[in-house]
Parts: structure tokens; C-alpha cells; sequence
């Protein structure tokens, strides 16, 4: 019934981020870009960055009694994601390769019809999520990748058609065919729009949203037994945002700077979150 339930809302939702895309295109010109890319950023920090903020609760509801396992938590938390920001830096294409495995493997959840989906399955529908923006909108999404510091991007739009049609091939053989009609219909949107309102769209009235419903009894317990933590790590989370996007504008233009803000801070709580997040479906089957 559950899975029933979270399939009909995946299908909603898609139609809602489609008909979203669709009034964007009619709404906005060409030349306004850089207004849209501030109002998709808002809703990133707002919609989309906090789904994050209930993983304490997810890795252990007991957690807050123990002050030091608590601290323990953090610390791992913080430095994992650290040490994702300082691969950035170092290795940016080591660091868009894990960002977008671990993206792929994520979002794959989004599209599961059961708990028995095999894994290549799952992983196949996250490839297609993120390999649509590289073959319907290549160039634009090149220079995106482009700021936030890879310059080989050469191989990107192959690897991506290829990951896409070995893709399709699992669904197909699989025999999830409603799975990927509604990919193709998402293909369709990435088509239709820019990568960066693409991704905005898909994060956080798709992703995000499934996420909430998820795990809305855990939101429940944390806003009603540990509301002040919450709280604060929601506050830490839009200031550290905030820092990360004054410190690039500072050496770039504002379009640039909301691109590397919101990419490499994603991919920098993508890694912790991630693994949470299969620990606990891990658990619960």
C-alpha cells in the first residue's frame, strides 16, 4: 500500500515539475537568466537543502541523550563533508564523478515501485535523471560543469549517451516500462528548459518532496522533541550557504557563483546523507 502510495505521488509530482517547465518557458525570455537563476536558487536553500537536516534522526533517534555519541556524529558528518569540498579543489573531476555516482544511486530512489527493485534497476533510473541535461541541453550544461572547475568535459556527452542507452536497455529488460515512460517524459522537460531550472524543478518539488513524505513521522519527532537543534542546524546550513555564495561571487559573477554554491555544497552533503539514507531503508527491510 505504501510503495502504491509513493508510486501515484512520484507520478504527481512529475506532472506538476512538466507543467512547471512548461509555464517557465512562457513565462521568461531568454534574456533573463540571471533572474531566473537567483529565484531557482531560492528555492534550493529553502525547499531543497533542508531534507538533509533530519539525517541526526535518521542515523539514531537515542542520539541526544548521549552528548559524546552526538558530538562523534558530527564531527564524522562535517568531515565527510569537508573532505568532499577539499576534493573539489584538488581533483574536480575525481569529485564530479562521486558526486554524480552517489546522485545517480540517490535519485534512483525516486522511482522505485517496491523495496524488491533490483539495484541495477534503481541505478539506471538515477543515470537517466542526471544524463538527460548532457544530451538535451550539452553545451549549456558543459559550461556549467565548466565553472565549477572541470575543463576536460570531452568525454562527458559520450559517456553520457552511452550510460543512457545501456540505461534504457535494463529498464526494457527488466520490464519497467511505466518507469521509463515517466523518465522519458522527464527527458522531455530537460529538453524544454535549462539544466539549472531542470535540476531546481526535479530536487525540489520532486526528490525533496518524496523525501519529506518518507520520512515525515521522523520529521514529526525531531520538530517535537529536539525543535532547538533543528533549528540551529537548519540556521548553520543557510549561513554556511550564504558564506559559500559571498565568497565565489567575490571572485565571480553572480550566475557562477550560484552554480558553484549550490553544487559544491550539495555534493558536499550528498556524501554523509547518502549513506545515511541507505542505512536506514537498509534497516527497515
Amino acid at each position: 500500500m505504501t510503495d502504491s502510495i509513493g508510486l501515484n505521488l512520484n507520478s504527481r509530482l512529475l506532472l506538476l515539475i512538466i507543467s512547471l517547465a512548461f509555464i517557465s518557458v512562457l513565462l521568461f525570455e531568454q534574456g533573463q537568466v540571471g533572474s531566473i537563476n537567483v529565484i531557482c536558487f531560492i528555492f534550493i536553500v529553502i525547499l531543497g537543502l533542508p531534507h538533509g537536516a533530519i539525517d541526526p534522526w535518521l542515523y539514531d533517534k537515542t542520539m541526544f541523550s548521549r552528548p559524546k555519541a552526538m558530538l562523534l556524529f558530527v564531527w564524522c558528518y562535517i568531515s565527510a563533508a569537508l573532505m568532499m569540498l577539499v576534493i573539489w579543489y584538488f581533483l574536480p573531476l575525481l569529485a564530479l564523478i562521486v558526486f554524480f555516482s552517489l546522485s545517480a544511486l540517490h535519485f534512483g530512489r525516486d522511482w522505485q515501485n517496491s523495496q524488491d527493485n533490483q539495484l541495477a534497476e534503481r541505478l539506471s533510473a538515477g543515470i537517466m535523471v542526471i544524463a538527460w541535461p548532457f544530451l538535451m541541453q550539452t553545451e549549456k550544461t558543459l559550461i556549467i560543469i565548466n565553472y565549477l572547475g572541470v575543463n576536460n568535459t570531452s568525454e562527458l556527452f559520450l559517456s553520457a549517451l552511452l550510460l543512457m542507452i545501456l540505461s534504457v536497455s535494463i529498464l526494457i529488460f527488466s520490464c519497467q516500462f511505466l518507469m521509463l515512460f515517466k523518465l522519458l517524459l522527464l527527458g522531455g522537460m530537460s529538453w524544454l528548459v535549462s539544466p539549472f531550472i531542470y535540476f531546481c524543478l526535479y530536487f525540489c518539488l520532486l526528490h525533496s518532496v518524496l523525501h519529506y513524505r518518507h520520512h515525515f513521522d521522523i520529521i514529526t519527532l525531531a520538530f517535537q522533541k529536539n525543535r532547538v537543534f533543528l533549528i540551529l542546524l537548519l540556521t548553520f546550513t543557510y549561513l554556511f550557504t550564504g558564506i559559500m555564495l559571498m565568497l565565489t561571487n567575490h571572485y565571480a559573477k553572480l550566475d557562477t557563483a550560484i552554480y558553484q554554491t549550490v553544487f559544491w555544497i550539495l555534493s558536499a552533503l550528498t556524501v554523509p546523507h547518502m549513506f545515511l539514507v541507505e542505512r536506514q531503508f537498509a534497516r527497515a527491510q
